[in-house]
C-alpha cells in the first residue's frame, strides 16, 4: 500500500424499512458504520475505515490491502433490505520515519517552545506544521 496517496475499499451498504444505512467493509472484519441517509453513512464510513486502519497500523498489526470488487466476499441478507455498494477512498495508514534535520538553534528553540505550548513533542510538531500548511 505504500506510495499511493488514496486507495478505494469497498464498502456495502444496507437498510430495512425502520433502521438508518448500516455500512461495513467486506474485506476489513471489524470495521463498522452507520448515518441516517447514505451520504451521511458514507462520510460517517470514510472517517471510520482511516481510522480503523491508521489504528491497525499504529499497533503493528497487518492493514488488509484494498481487493478487486470480484474478490470480496459478500454474504446473503434478509430479503427486505436495500443493498448498495460504493468505493470508499481514504489515504493509506502513513508509515513513520527518522530523519536527520539541520536547522538554526534559535529557531530550534522556537520549535521546542511551541512543541510544548501545544503539548506535543518536537517531532509531532513539525508533522502539525507540515500538515497546516
Amino acid at each position: 500500500m505504500s506510495g499511493a496517496t488514496r486507495v478505494a475499499y469497498l464498502a456495502l451498504l444496507r437498510k430495512t424499512p425502520d433502521s438508518d444505512w448500516g455500512v461495513e467493509f467486506p474485506n476489513v472484519p471489524g470495521c463498522i458504520s452507520a448515518g441516517t441517509t447514505m451520504e451521511g453513512a458514507l462520510a460517517a464510513a470514510r472517517e471510520a475505515l482511516q481510522g480503523h486502519l491508521d489504528t491497525l497500523h499504529a499497533l503493528g498489526d497487518a492493514v488488509p490491502e484494498p481487493r478487486a470488487v470480484e474478490e470480496s466476499t459478500l454474504r446473503r441478507y434478509e430479503a427486505d433490505e436495500v443493498l448498495h455498494t460504493a468505493l470508499v477512498e481514504i489515504r493509506p495508514p502513513a508509515r513513520t520515519v527518522r530523519i536527520n534535520l539541520t536547522i538554526q538553534d534559535r529557531l530550534l528553540a522556537r520549535l521546542d517552545e511551541l512543541a510544548k505550548s501545544k503539548g506535543t513533542t518536537r517531532s509531532g510538531m513539525v508533522a502539525r506544521l507540515v500538515e497546516s500548511a
